[in-house]
């Protein structure tokens, strides 16, 4: 591992771009993610969990494709899916929400989708590239240096 100004990532993946520093995954740390296309990392603790990428996205870049996940407008792709599969499978999670919607709460699907990935405390850090196949080629470099890793990805 090197300690980089992410902190900790595998030596091979800390070579591959300069990474902007991990924050918590939160809607006022998205609003200052870059409109441009590049590649995310989520860590849940000090593990490695989740890369992705965004191209040209009408012009919102990475910060529209990470607006996607924590809003909760991704419940059928990517994180969004992953993360809403892993609260699924927690009872007491699942539980809280029925106590919710008994009480009267009506949940959508995006209320979900943005709740589980609250739940899953991610951080988030990420670099910018010049446009979306360098985007592709960079998410791919990384999925291959974390090859045997325990991703949520499922496309490897």
């Amino acid at each position: 591992m090197t300690e980089t100004s992410s902190g900790p990532l595998p030596n091979n993946v800390a070579q591959l771009a300069a990474w902007s520093a991990w924050s918590p995954f939160t809607p006022d740390v998205v609003r200052t993610a870059p409109p441009t296309p590049g590649v995310y990392l989520f860590r849940q603790g000090s593990v490695l969990v989740y890369a992705g990428r965004a191209g040209e996205r009408s012009g919102r870049g990475l910060r529209g494709r990470l607006t996607i996940y924590v809003s909760g407008r991704a419940p059928h792709s990517g994180l969004g899916n992953l993360a809403l599969e892993r609260a699924l499978q927690d009872t007491e999670w699942v539980r809280a929400r029925l106590v919710e919607i008994e009480a009267g709460t009506r949940l959508t699907v995006q209320d979900w989708s943005a709740m589980a990935v609250r739940r899953a405390e991610l951080d988030v850090c990420w670099t910018s590239v010049i446009d979306a196949a360098q985007s592709v080629a960079l998410e791919r470099a990384v999925l291959d240096a974390l090859r045997g890793a325990a991703l949520w990805n499922r496309i490897r």
